[in-house]
Parts: structure tokens; C-alpha cells; sequence
């Protein structure tokens, strides 16, 4: 009795299975080789350039990012701001924050915040 020979279609389907099951395979034994750091890169960064005025408030997005390979969580971000006349710092948190990503937190100002000396400074994080 003879066999029947494969089609074309299983021969392509068959490349194409044994391409992604290899890629998964490569990817998770890539993840699995990175050390994790107990120190991570994290920024807060104002984006004055998309400043909003909206009745008489001015909204400011202040971009976080967390550069590491851990998720974190409880992020406590100082934003401290202020004019010649008077100075104020707030307290920001961020409950969760993935690994490689960035979040935008709004923050709300009665003065144009470009007229501010602004400064954010991630104060500390906890890993997921």
C-alpha cells in the first residue's frame, strides 16, 4: 500500500507552525534570561508642549516612565513648583506601573506652569 504524498498546503503550514512555536520559544528563553536590577530607571518628565488651558486652569501631563524590566507598584512622584514669590511641592502616586511602559498623570494649575520652576523626581517604587 502506498502512501499518499503531502500537499503543498501541509508543507507551508507545517513551516509556518514550527516558525512561530520556535519564536515563542526564543523569546520566552530571552525573557527568562534578563537579570532583574533592584534599580530601575524611572523619569517623570513635564510635557510642557501639550500644555491645555481649560476654563481658568492649566493642565499639564507629566509623563512617568519606567524603563526597567519589573513592574512597579505604589510610584511616589515629587513635583515641586513655585515662582520667585512662593514655592510648593505635591506628592503623586502611581499605583501600577508595567515594566518598559510610561503613564501620563494630569496635573491642574491656576498659573501657566511654563512660568513655574517645575521639577518632577520619581521618590521611590516597590516591585510588583
Amino acid at each position: 500500500m502506498k502512501l499518499p504524498s503531502r500537499k503543498l498546503a501541509e508543507w507551508i503550514t507545517l513551516v509556518i507552525s514550527a516558525v512561530v512555536f520556535l519564536s515563542v520559544v526564543f523569546f520566552l528563553v530571552l525573557d527568562l534570561s534578563e537579570t532583574p536590577s533592584e534599580y530601575l530607571e524611572i523619569t517623570a518628565t513635564p510635557l510642557f508642549s501639550q500644555i491645555k488651558k481649560q476654563g481658568k486652569l492649566y493642565i499639564l501631563p507629566l509623563e512617568v516612565r519606567n524603563s526597567g524590566i519589573q513592574t512597579l507598584t505604589a510610584v511616589k512622584v515629587r513635583v515641586s513648583f513655585g515662582a520667585k514669590d512662593q514655592s510648593a511641592q505635591e506628592d503623586i502616586e502611581i499605583q501600577y506601573l508595567p515594566r518598559q511602559s510610561a503613564q501620563k498623570v494630569y496635573l491642574n494649575f491656576e498659573r501657566d506652569p511654563r512660568l513655574l520652576d517645575l521639577k518632577a523626581k520619581p521618590v521611590y517604587y516597590y516591585f510588583d
